[in-house]
């Protein structure tokens, strides 16, 4: 059994990271995508600019999805 004060750290942890997102999107609007472009000076297309969300939620539904599983255990 998973114990609340492994889970509790996942969880600050994950807070922490929504956090950190929502402040590069302020700081940086328009994506991460761009933002990594631009600073690398490389075009990428429309279609690996959607393709990029793919793993950003996957991510964002383990997150998610996890921690439900862990106090079930």
């Amino acid at each position: 059994m998973v114990s609340f004060k492994c889970l509790f750290i996942f969880v600050l942890v994950y807070i922490f990271l929504f956090i950190l997102h929502e402040w590069e999107e302020g700081k940086y609007p328009g994506g991460f995508i761009e933002m990594i472009s631009s600073m690398i000076e490389i075009d990428v297309s429309e279609e690996q600019k959607k393709a990029s969300r793919i793993p950003t939620g996957i991510l964002l539904l383990l997150f998610t999805i996890v921690p439900f599983f862990l106090t079930i255990m």
